[in-house]
């Protein structure tokens, strides 16, 4: 930098070497596994309002490594204030860099103020030891030991201090917030924090004039703000995420059914001709099964695939791979859709179930024994039923006039002469009245 220049006027400097921070501790993490073997993580880049970037991660560790006991916590985690005596190096950079605030009624006026509460919760509670919550980050311990210290003109003490891992912190010389995430309601949340993509905001641009029509469609505009630090962020094309093992999306399609994608001048004649644009990882897939004999012998199923297969998308194939695995994920097919080849086993499950249903004597007898009135309903609906034609029926009557006598009747019918028929109700208590009964949130997935 030259002499007059400000850290806010190199944003090539200030990202440069934000990116060898970052690789230096991915270095630390995942090569040198300061915290054991890392089995999964993903990171993402923000950049904050004035323009300077920071990272999350998640990190996922193998089970011999997973933390199950506070005192492994406290072994990585720290929330104290440390000696300045023993430790000066580390006292100097949670004074620098992990003291929070101050807010509340120490500093109203704080940004971290939300209607008169800090949206981060400080200042914590003292804790003489650490313990797990429920569905929420571990509580640290934060000792009333009497330390204070001054930061930005007020005396503070443990309860203001960010969860740090002292390594970390030393070797960093930067904010480095450390959480333990062991209960699904932390991990979700921070899953959901990190991809949630950037912060965007509607607005709109219009005249003080109130006689003018207002067009919400034209005046509508959707923009957001680059920071110089992650414009040049982007111009060196460094990159603003990671996940390991990667995620495939498979296709999942019927055959001859599957998307094709052409350019807007192409001929039709020129598309249908070209049998590679029809190739697809799942034609693929079934195109290495059958003529690759390593596919053959190792004998995967389509999720199972990509982690010893790696797709070309270039050339459309399916080729070995010697690099890390991969996790495959079928993208959702919807349930109004025709049959796929997901669902040809478990629809096969479906009928077996049905078929395996007894017709009980009982049952077999109660048809004989309906009454004139149930009879004619019963002879309306297993009319439409043999003549292979739809209808829709409503039986209505008041508790204890043997509705569901009929309906037990109409299904023994069905089911005696090799036919199948679906049990559906809209409560538990009903499906448990019929054979084979079950209520329609189980039978059609619904949410």
């Amino acid at each position: 930098m030259m002499i007059q220049e400000e850290t806010q006027d190199r944003a090539d400097l200030i990202v440069r070497f934000f990116h060898a921070k970052l690789e230096q501790i991915k270095k630390e993490i995942l090569k040198k596994q300061i915290f054991g073997e890392v089995v999964a993580y993903n990171y993402v880049l923000e950049f904050q309002k004035r323009g300077l970037p920071h990272a999350h991660f998640l990190l996922i560790l193998s089970p011999h490594y997973k933390m199950h006991n506070v005192e492994e916590y406290d072994a990585i985690v720290s929330a104290e204030i440390p000696n300045e005596m023993s430790n000066p190096h580390l006292f100097r950079m949670v004074m620098k860099h992990m003291i929070h605030g101050p807010c509340g009624d120490l500093n109203p006026l704080n940004v971290c103020m939300k209607k008169g509460f800090c949206k981060n919760l400080y200042p914590k509670a003292f804790c003489c030891e650490t313990t797990q919550t429920d569905d929420t980050y571990p509580t640290y311990r934060r000792c009333n030991d009497g330390v204070k210290v001054m930061v930005r003109g007020v005396e503070l003490d443990n309860r203001w201090v960010v969860p740090y891992n002292p390594y970390l912190l030393c070797k960093f010389d930067c904010h480095v917030n450390l959480e333990i995430c062991s209960t699904i309601n932390a991990v979700k949340y921070i899953y959901k924090y990190i991809c949630k993509g950037c912060d965007k905001i509607s607005f709109a641009v219009s005249l003080n004039d109130h006689h003018d029509t207002i067009n919400e469609i034209d005046q509508f505009q959707a923009g957001r703000w680059i920071s110089p630090p992650e414009a040049a962020w982007r111009i060196f094309r460094f990159p603003l995420g990671e996940i390991k093992p990667t995620v495939i999306h498979l296709p999942l399609h019927l055959e001859d059914y599957q998307p094709i994608n052409f350019k807007k001048k192409e001929h039709l004649t020129d598309i249908v001709a070209n049998s590679s644009k029809r190739k697809t990882m799942l034609t693929e897939f079934f195109v290495q099964n059958k003529t690759d004999r390593y596919a053959q012998h190792l004998n995967l199923t389509y999720v199972e695939f990509p982690n010893h297969f790696v797709w070309k998308s270039n050339k459309k194939i399916w080729s070995p791979t010697q690099t890390e695995k991969s996790i495959g994920r079928i993208v959702v097919t919807h349930p109004s859709e025709d049959l796929s080849y997901a669902d040809l086993d478990d629809e096969t499950k479906e009928i077996k179930a049905e078929k395996s249903i007894i017709v009980s004597e009982d049952d077999l007898k109660s048809i004989h024994d309906l009454n004139k009135k149930q009879k004619v309903a019963f002879d309306k609906i297993i009319g439409k039923v043999k003549a292979n034609k739809s209808g829709a029926f409503f039986i209505n009557g008041p508790g204890g006039t043997w509705k569901t006598f009929i309906y037990r009747a109409l299904l023994t019918n069905i089911r005696s002469e090799g036919h199948i028929a679906l049990a559906i109700a809209t409560s538990d208590i009903v499906a448990s009245l019929l054979p084979g009964g079950r209520t329609a949130h189980s039978r059609f997935k619904i949410p």
